[in-house]
């Protein structure tokens, strides 16, 4: 299975309405992509099934292909396909770029803008700082993709958020 993602944010007079999800408008494309096939973070809990007001990510609209990863891609597979593959952890084309290390309560060096991206990404208050409650939306997050759950923001998990 193949997972496609993008994350949308309503804007409103040019400024980013990052609460605007429930305004008609954008519920009636909500649900058009679920037409398509796809799921929308906002129904998500924090075990990827029916909302229960645990894990949201509102910005979040993901298509899953069941199919052969190469199949996508559009070369022939190598290999036979694992029976129960790990998710994917980014492929190193995230639309932002990776800040180069790690983001996690107390590193040092951290942006102000890099944790806030993260804090919007994850559904976490947004403070600009690394703090316990975006450690554990990025956890939650985490355990949704069936990654290691530290609530460490690396590479792999920054290029599946971005």
């Amino acid at each position: 299975m193949v997972g496609k993602a993008l994350d949308f944010v309503p804007v409103k007079d040019g400024k980013a309405v990052w609460n605007g999800y429930n305004a008609s408008n954008i519920q009636k494309t909500i649900k058009e992509a679920q037409r398509l096939g796809f799921t929308w973070g906002g129904d998500w809990d924090s075990d990827g099934n029916q909302r229960d007001e645990t894990f949201i990510d509102s910005p979040h609209l993901q298509y899953e292909y069941k199919g052969d990863t190469d199949e996508v891609l559009g070369s022939a597979p190598t290999s036979k396909p694992k029976a129960n593959p790990k998710p994917t952890q980014g492929n190193g084309n995230a639309i932002v770029t990776y800040p180069g290390k790690p983001l996690y309560v107390g590193a040092k060096g951290m942006k102000q803008k890099d944790v806030e991206r993260i804090q919007r990404a994850v559904g976490a208050f947004v403070t600009g700082k690394f703090d316990k409650q975006t450690e554990s939306k990025v956890s939650s997050y985490q355990k949704l993709k069936i990654l290691d759950a530290d609530g460490v923001v690396g590479l792999a998990i920054w290029n599946t958020l971005f």
